[in-house]
């Protein structure tokens, strides 16, 4: 038995099937093992590390041993000895990512973001969330890390879903959806994207005042548990529906809008924020820094701003950034952009600054079929569209300074922030950008 025959299901039970038979895991600490090991497959784990996450911080005095045991055990189960490797420094799930439900899952809704076409988008969405057969780790999301990663996943799950609904208001599905939507949105009552979609499904169906009424339930809901109002999106969305405006409605196949020019829609393109993200507050005090100030109004042409966080492997730079973005995306109510340019990722070459506009295009809502045939002409429709919008970006792992030229906007009150293990002098000196060194914590 090899361990490409093993299939490990993480998004609901600890489901295990080896060679395409059902293979039961008995005890908690064993199956927490065994999904600590599956969510990072191909990475050892140290024993340390194992031991600290599967007791919880409170690790009996045989806590070595034990583990040891649950290791042997889980090997016997998977019936590969070579399934569970022995490694310097620590222990490894020797899988493929998509040995995992979690991997295939992170690779269909990777790919829906590529994926211009709206059809084949809701398909390979459709075919990630039926990956999940209850909520993520149930049996093992008593312990605190193991929860951490639930809820990661579960948001993992409604970010799809919110996706899954904007292609299907595309389609025209917009009376579908109603009824779904509305159950969602009160099973998340603060989730403003799900809002902002049962809004748009109303409106499409020819039901304003309800749409406007679930504005104010959201409004009320978020006053009564965050003491907050909604995000600028929700306040444009209930503006333009008051105004009855043209671009709410669902776009005719056969429009005759000039090549190039899309409706104006509102990119959120940022991978899910981790839930376990903490301290770095001077780090996070300095990007505020940045942002605009009480006289940088809406419409004012103001520079774009570029901070670089740069930093060694595994010092936290995309984590960081994910979070901040979050934090401030009140600032930036044109959208939220992101790539990751792949300089470091020793499985796929780096990202051509030419495929990084082309998902930009597709982010602020430009068809396959009206984007220009040439690089030059892709970079002026990207900036033109930029113009005068204020839209975070976060350029992640970047190599080097000609790979995030092309995607700096013009004249504008964006914020971009790139990731770097690099300090790319020539970023700074040249583009002006803010360095930011992120220390390993």
């Amino acid at each position: 038995m090899t361990p490409d025959t093993v299939q490990i299901g993480l998004l609901g039970p600890i489901d295990v099937k080896v060679a395409g038979v059902p293979c039961s895991i008995s005890g908690l600490r064993r199956k927490s093992v065994l999904a600590i090991l599956a969510l990072h497959p191909g990475k050892a784990i140290s024993l340390g590390r194992l031991i600290e996450l599967v007791w919880a911080g409170d690790p009996p005095m045989a806590a070595v041993n034990s583990l040891q045991q649950h290791i042997s055990y889980l090997r016997g189960r998977l019936r590969a000895s070579s399934a569970i490797l022995a490694h310097p420094a620590g222990y490894l799930l020797d899988v493929p990512a998509a040995a995992t439900d979690v991997g295939r899952a992170i690779e269909l809704i990777g790919q829906s973001k590529q994926t211009a076409d709206r059809r084949r988008r809701a398909g390979q969405l459709r075919a990630a969330l039926r990956l999940w057969r209850g909520p993520s780790l149930v049996e093992v999301a008593g312990l605190p890390w193991l929860n951490d990663q639930a809820r990661r996943l579960d948001d993992m799950r409604l970010y799809a879903t919110e996706r899954l609904a904007e292609a299907r208001l595309e389609s025209g599905e917009h009376v579908e959806l109603v009824p779904e939507l509305e159950e969602l949105a009160g099973k998340q009552p603060i989730r403003e994207g799900l809002y902002e979609l049962l809004m748009l499904a109303l409106y499409r169906s020819g039901r304003q005042a309800e749409a406007l009424a679930v504005y104010q339930q959201l409004r009320r809901r978020l006053h009564s548990e965050m003491s907050a109002g909604p995000r600028p999106a929700a306040r444009a969305l209930e503006a333009a529906i008051l105004r009855q405006d043209p671009d709410l409605r669902l776009p005719s196949p056969d429009t005759s809008a000039a090549p190039g020019l899309p409706l104006r829609i509102t990119p959120a393109r940022l991978p899910c924020s981790s839930s376990s993200f903490t301290g770095r507050r001077s780090e996070l005090a300095q990007l505020r820094s940045h942002l605009p100030t009480a006289d940088d109004q809406p419409g004012r042409p103001r520079a774009t701003t570029i901070v670089l966080v740069s930093g060694a492997a595994g010092a936290g730079k995309t984590a960081l950034v994910i979070q901040f973005a979050y934090q401030v995306r009140e600032h930036y109510p044109d959208g939220l952009l992101y790539v990751d340019l792949r300089s470091s990722d020793q499985g796929r070459p780096a990202m051509d600054p030419a495929e990084a506009v082309l998902l930009f295009l597709d982010a602020l809502g430009v068809s396959r079929d009206r984007i220009p045939t040439t690089p030059d002409a892709q970079g002026n429709l990207y900036r033109s569209l930029l113009n005068g919008r204020r839209v975070l970006l976060v350029v992640d792992d970047a190599r080097d300074e000609q790979q995030v030229r092309p995607l700096l906007p013009g004249t504008s009150g964006c914020l971009v922030l790139v990731t770097s293990r690099r300090q790319l002098p020539g970023l700074v000196v040249t583009e002006g950008a803010h360095p930011l060194t992120l220390e390993t914590a």
